[in-house]
């Protein structure tokens, strides 16, 4: 990994360069409304693809920007930081057209290529190259038909970006080659090491980097100038920002410098990447060796840098991960920053952003709204925002609006995903929301009168069976009490309002009511072997047949009405017991 080439290699670099991504049931709300239970598939609703990162899932968005929302540009084009307000009406409104990764990037499935018989030779697992501005590629085809299982990439020289990263970035990763990352470090002090390693996170966080970021400890001019200690320190620096980062840190060093130029005992547990040419290394701890700067491979033009693998960092290196590059969270899949999609890390649910960066707030994806914390984490069940409360179905995170029943009480959000409180209408059912928003079932003290729900939280009215009782409900849910006339036919009622049935007393007047509850007037009733006739009032005397009063009576008959010319009195108005004065049923 020399830092001098020879010209006609740089040569033919430029000369390269210049021909060089179910359903379910529906539920019925209190009313009989019907909403949409969502279903078991991601946020966002069922239309899911692939990501650039697959095995993700993504949802089809809806068009526009959230202006509501804010939008952070993050630098060029359309890399934005998602950023909703706390209310749906602010929120950021999803734009698939927003993001892009750089050509060529995509998932990392496929496995480490093994096998290569010079690889074999050596023992080692698989063969690589490493390269920069030095070097020029041509055909990466050709790259990988040779046996070429990694490259490992330069990010700067000197004090640019090494103008090879991308392109040989992007062209490695179209063929499935594994990608790694390496600074030629420059640094003197523990500060500009560490610069060295955020130049190097802000540079590779766009591409599927799946095998070690290293640091290239050998300039004589700098690192060279410092003592074993010194050296150690700047190496840590890097390595421990790296390591911070999410990405898997290795330090690269010849063997004179592992020898010589590094105190050992002082620097981390890190991988060492060794370099020795003329025959074996002697460092056995190295996972991976550089053999050659004179290698020739087809594609590649010019001399080229062999290296080969000793610890297989497929196994070690996890593909679905969380990295913290600047400040900032990104999650990648299969080793690619997911963008403007929807992610889940094993234990939540996020939004990425398009610029990687999770979401916050509340956003609107298609024609559904979600609410992420300022975490990033998609809400489920109950969330108090403001001044408000809102639910959030824990089957895709979506907000519910409509009537909702977790753990088996019924609430009502309005179309805004609000919960309502107090009186609702709908149609020609009244509902009440006590002060939690919980849907009033059964007996209830509402506005100072005690009033009656039913199981479907209507308010009652008229005629109910509750508990094998009847009662009966006036037009504000109160149970009618007392004597009261329906239709023509008087009732009866406990103080709690059931319905009497049977004989009851009234003033110290028998009345009988009827199975149904109608009080019998003008008629004959039984009542545990007793008969009653019962007069017009309902008021009932011991019945006596007609014939058997006729011919046991002296003196004038009193004048009886026919049948069915009696008037039906109020209850309480009819003729004491004992009273003379008979009734004609009819």
């Amino acid at each position: 990994m020399r830092n001098i080439k020879k010209s006609k290699q740089f040569a033919a670099l430029l000369a390269a360069a210049a021909v060089a991504l179910s359903p379910v049931p529906a539920y019925a709300g209190p009313s009989g409304q019907t909403g949409t239970a969502a279903g078991p598939q991601g946020p966002g609703g069922s239309s899911a693809g692939t990501a650039a990162g697959s095995g993700v899932v993504v949802v089809s968005g809806g068009s526009g920007s959230g202006s509501a929302g804010t939008s952070q540009q993050t630098g060029s084009g359309a890399q934005q930081s998602v950023s909703g307000g706390e209310t749906p009406e602010k929120a950021y409104v999803v734009n698939r057209s927003q993001v892009s990764y750089p050509g060529g990037v995509s998932a990392v499935t496929t496995p480490l290529m093994t096998g290569n018989a010079e690889a074999k030779a050596l023992g080692a697992i698989a063969k690589g190259v490493d390269l920069s501005r030095w070097n020029g590629v041509t055909d990466w085809s050709a790259v990988k038909n040779a046996g070429v299982s990694f490259a490992i990439l330069a990010t700067r020289s000197r004090t640019a970006e090494d103008a090879t990263f991308r392109p040989f970035a992007e062209g490695a990763a179209k063929q499935g080659i594994r990608l790694g990352a390496y600074i030629y470090s420059t640094a003197r002090t523990v500060a500009e090491a560490e610069q060295e390693a955020d130049f190097v996170l802000n540079l590779i966080k766009d591409y599927p980097i799946s095998f070690p970021v290293i640091y290239d400890a050998e300039d004589a001019d700098t690192l060279g100038t410092l003592s074993k200690t010194e050296v150690s320190r700047l190496c840590n620096a890097f390595l421990t920002k790296i390591s911070s980062a999410g990405y898997y840190p290795m330090l690269y060093c010849n063997e004179y410098w592992i020898n010589n130029k590094v105190d050992l005992t002082t620097l981390g547990n890190y991988d060492i990447w060794i370099a020795r040419y003329a025959d074996d290394y002697t460092y056995k701890k190295a996972t991976m060796w550089q053999k050659s700067d004179t290698g020739v491979i087809p594609g590649i033009t010019g001399d080229v840098d062999i290296d080969f693998l000793y610890k297989d960092y497929t196994q070690v290196i996890p593909a679905n991960t969380w990295r913290t590059i600047g400040g900032k969270r990104y999650y990648y899949a299969n080793h690619v920053m997911q963008k403007n999609t929807w992610v889940n890390d094993g234990n939540h649910w996020y939004f990425a952003g398009p610029d990687g960066t999770p979401a916050t707030g509340f956003i609107k994806d298609g024609s559904k709204y979600y609410y992420l914390g300022n975490d990033g984490v998609m809400a489920t069940g109950w969330k108090h925002l403001g001044t408000d409360d809102y639910y959030f179905h824990t089957s895709d995170g979506s907000m519910a609006t409509g009537w909702v029943c977790p753990s088996g009480t019924w609430y009502w959000l309005n179309d805004s995903g609000r919960m309502e409180k107090g009186w609702l209408t709908q149609g020609n059912a009244r509902y009440y929301l006590g002060t939690d928003g919980a849907m009033a079932v059964g007996y209830r003290e509402v506005d100072g009168k005690t009033r009656y729900f039913t199981e479907s939280g209507a308010l009652a009215s008229g005629w109910q069976s509750i508990g094998g009782s009847m009662y009966c409900f006036d037009e504000e849910g109160c149970a009618v009490t007392g004597w009261k006339q329906m239709d023509g036919k008087w009732y009866c009622f406990e103080d709690d309002g059931r319905m009497k049935t049977g004989i009851v007393t009234l003033g110290g007047v028998m009345y009988y009511l009827m199975p149904d509850g109608t009080m019998a007037a003008n008629t004959v009733v039984e009542d545990n072997g007793q008969m009653y006739q019962a007069d017009a009032s309902g008021a009932l005397t011991p019945y006596v047949p007609a014939e058997t009063s006729a011919a046991e009576t002296e003196g004038d008959v009193p004048q009886v009405p026919a049948a069915g010319q009696v008037q039906q009195a109020q209850p309480g108005e009819g003729a004491a017991a004992g009273s003379s004065v008979a009734v004609v049923p009819q």
